[in-house]
């Protein structure tokens, strides 16, 4: 996780790196880093790739700028933190998609999985009570923040 402080430039959020697998790890090398955020605080806590080399990353922001579709499609209110997941293609130079999730209240990711069909799993929390659900098992909050 790279958390950005107050007094550091907020543009600098997250360096991605792929490393290519070789047998040594003197054989290493960087095969593309990028930034990743927006004008505030963003942190990356999870990162995954499926079987086609696309690159899934997770965590929250609290960029204004941040472009990406909100989950449920309806704009989401001024949360001082929202969950993003992002993915990448295999080579780190496109955003293929970025979503936001989130509510009126902090929402936090801190876990990715991927599965075989292409479905992407992301485990967090949150204080928002107006979650976009869907076939919810729970359907409301009703624990303390």
């Amino acid at each position: 996780m790279i958390r950005i402080k107050p007094f550091q430039i907020a543009a600098v959020v997250l360096t991605l790196a792929a490393l290519h697998a070789q047998p040594e790890p003197r054989d290493r090398r960087v095969v593309f880093s990028t930034f990743h955020g927006g004008d505030r605080n963003d942190d990356a806590r999870a990162v995954a790739v499926d079987a086609a080399g696309n690159i899934y990353v997770t965590g929250e922001t609290e960029s204004r700028d941040l472009k990406a579709d909100p989950v449920g499609g309806k704009p989401l209110t001024a949360a001082v933190f929202k969950a993003y997941l992002t993915k990448y293609d295999p080579s780190g130079n496109q955003v293929a998609w970025r979503k936001l999730i989130g509510g009126s209240s902090n929402t936090v990711t801190h876990a990715i999985a991927l599965d075989a069909e292409g479905n992407v799993y992301v485990a967090g929390t949150s204080g928002a009570r107006d979650l976009p659900m869907v076939n919810a098992v729970q359907n409301q909050q009703t624990g303390l923040n």
